[in-house]
């Protein structure tokens, strides 16, 4: 957060500043002492917030004299870059703010009385610290849509925070190297849930990268229990229209970046990338599959589609097959996650990883979906690392 303080008096600035800087001593000052000086930081820097005094020099060695209008002028002109920047006027004089008042509020400049024996001013301020403090940047964002998904990147050995809420999402720290990132867990799974959480977390936090992870059904004959499918397209299968001959589909697709497309290609193909993404997971026995003797996986880079129910039915996996001949697998999410992605002004890079955790039939289970969720997520951090 920037703040341009504009005050003479420097033991009014030293108290100004201090209550600043308990809030939050990350917060930059900048601090003008005339109103020469004054116009040329507004002219050359946006800040989140900006604090005057009513009676200023109007330059170096001049006396203080009353400038509020002038001020006004200053900051709500039309070319001034911090023309919808907040203002609060922070005052000991009483009547230049009554004389002013009307101009004053009418250009969206709040005043408050300032005094250095009381402490009414503080409170003001620190409401306005709270309401202009900008969301931190992150340079990445992982959305998961279960809970158990987002618990799987506290397993694996990151430098994780405490949950906590940012603008209303369900948000957890990260740090990768240098990179700072979120994962953030939608209210419910599902197609809408997923696009709006996503695109919130597009709007507030402008990472470079968004990724999904976590568990997804697999295409008989086509991925197995913990396979990971990346999608280079993915589209939604439930997309189209309901007649009294039954549904047709009108599926739209988006397709992966393909630079980002083929850095995840190089990496999935390293040697000894699986025997990596497995190291230090430790399978019960009921998390291996009957027909295995130790849990294995295959990450590929494939086609996926997202709808907006659960599918636990043989039928309605077959209809899902037959909309794309080469689908490995089937989820709810990610469709809503790339289409967010592209729709989104400043052109993140984005990507999905899931792991298969049964085939979308009445016998699924929970059995599998503790290692898939990490394997997922083990599989989007190094995806990362590339990818930044």
């Amino acid at each position: 957060m920037k703040i341009l303080i504009l005050e003479d008096e420097t033991h009014k600035f030293n108290l100004i500043s201090e209550e600043i800087l308990n809030f939050n001593p990350d917060i930059k000052i900048d601090r003008s002492e005339d109103r020469t000086n004054f116009i040329k930081k507004l002219e050359r820097e946006i800040y989140d917030l900006i604090i005057i005094d009513l009676i200023v020099p109007t330059h170096p060695q001049s006396d203080p004299i009353d400038l509020s209008g002038s001020i006004i002028y200053d900051l709500r002109d039309e070319d001034c870059p911090n023309i919808r920047t907040p203002v609060l006027a922070l005052t000991q004089f009483d009547a230049v703010a009554i004389d002013n008042f009307e101009e004053l509020n009418s250009h969206n400049i709040n005043v408050i009385t300032f005094s250095c024996e009381k402490e009414a001013w503080r409170k003001p301020l620190l409401q306005r610290l709270i309401d202009n403090l900008p969301p931190p940047k992150y340079d990445f964002v992982i959305v998961c849509a279960l809970p158990k998904e987002t618990n799987a990147y506290r397993s694996i050995g990151l430098d994780i925070s405490e949950s906590k809420s940012i603008q209303g999402l369900d948000c957890l720290d990260i740090k990768l190297d240098s990179h700072k990132g979120l994962v953030i867990t939608c209210p419910r799974m599902g197609l809408v849930d997923a696009a709006i959480t996503s695109t919130m977390a597009l709007q507030i936090f402008k990472p470079k990268l968004i990724a999904m992870s976590g568990i997804c059904a697999g295409i008989e004959g086509e991925a197995e229990i913990y396979d990971i499918t990346i999608p280079e397209l993915c589209y939604q299968h439930d997309s189209g229209k309901w007649t009294a001959d039954g549904f047709t589909p009108e599926p739209y697709s988006i397709q992966l970046d393909h630079t980002v497309k083929l850095k995840i290609k190089e990496l999935i193909s390293r040697e000894g990338f699986v025997n990596h993404i497995l190291s230090d997971i430790s399978p019960n026995r009921s998390e291996i599959p009957q027909h295995l003797e130790k849990i294995s996986t295959s990450i590929k880079l494939g086609i996926l589609s997202s709808g907006s129910a659960v599918v636990a039915d043989e039928n309605f996996n077959k209809i899902i097959n037959m909309q794309h001949r080469k689908i490995a697998a089937f989820e709810m999410e990610s469709y809503a996650l790339y289409e967010a992605a592209r729709l989104t002004d400043f052109k993140p890079m984005f990507f999905s990883a899931k792991a298969v955790v049964d085939n979308g039939t009445p016998g699924k289970n929970d059995d599998f979906h503790r290692i898939a969720c990490l394997v997922s997520a083990k599989t989007t951090i190094e995806i990362i690392k590339v990818l930044l």
